[in-house]
């Protein structure tokens, strides 16, 4: 019963392990165009069998592998559909938060395994950005990279829609933080 009560009411912001008192700032995936791309690349793939049937459909009649053709053809667009719904569930499921509390990065690597790091506020030291290429520019996406103190690894956003704009709020977030927590410490923890 709990289940049912907490998909009601959880909001579309939180996750598991939020602490109680932690908002979250921003939410972001990768930029748009980086799923658009992918539509292109998986179009053109769905039409190739049709291109390669039309180029050699009387060499495969005469030889009579049309059937054969057919389903080599039915068990690419199986693994066509494999790859293409692997692509959006990584686009779906790759995840980046700033909350009030902490920088998250959740990744989904391969179908069962998801990694996710996180680096508190209180341990950022640097943010940095990155936008090269036309389309990065003309677009204005890219990666951020957050750099913490000590030997945690770097977290980076990689592909992200507006990347200063994340820059600023996790600098904001880290400056508010600093404030409300002087001595880098919560109750909550």
């Amino acid at each position: 019963m709990t289940i049912f009560k907490n998909i009601f009411s959880e909001s579309k912001n939180s996750f598991e392990n939020q602490l109680p008192d932690e908002r979250v700032l921003m939410l972001t995936r990768r930029h748009w165009f980086t799923l658009l791309l992918t539509f292109i690349a998986f179009g053109f793939l769905a039409v190739l069998p049709f291109l390669v049937y039309r180029w050699a459909a009387t060499y495969l009649e005469q030889g009579g592998l049309g059937e054969l053709f057919w389903f080599v053809i039915v068990l690419y667009f199986i693994f066509w559909w494999l790859g293409l719904f692997y692509r959006l569930m990584i686009y779906l499921l790759d995840v980046w938060l700033v909350t009030d509390h902490r920088v998250i990065d959740s990744r989904q690597i391969g179908f069962f395994n998801r990694v996710v790091a996180e680096a508190r506020l209180n341990r950022v030291q640097d943010v940095t950005t990155h936008v090269s290429g036309f389309f990065e520019t003309l677009l204005n996406f890219g990666q951020v990279e957050v750099q913490t103190a000590g030997t945690e690894q770097r977290i980076s956003f990689k592909q992200v829609p507006n990347p200063n704009v994340i820059k600023e709020a996790i600098l904001k977030a880290n400056s508010e933080f600093v404030r409300m927590h002087p001595d880098g410490t919560e109750s909550s923890l």
